[in-house]
């Protein structure tokens, strides 16, 4: 099985019920840590202002 080797075409590795539940059970559990420390600090976030793009730009060289 070459699904990590940089020749080898896109395929999902097979995976038993029990594997993929496992796994989404860790991923579920880490959303939610990180949901707990951080959401707040997520939520609060807000991008910086972008200027219009119908402004002329300072170092436009047209």
């Amino acid at each position: 099985m070459f699904i990590f080797t940089r020749n080898a075409k896109s395929c999902r590795p097979e995976l038993t019920d029990e594997a993929a539940w496992l796994i989404r059970l860790m991923l579920a559990d880490l959303y939610q840590w990180f949901d707990w420390e951080y959401g707040t600090q997520a939520r609060r976030y807000r991008p910086p202002d972008v200027p219009p793009l119908d402004e002329d730009p300072l170092d436009d060289p047209f």
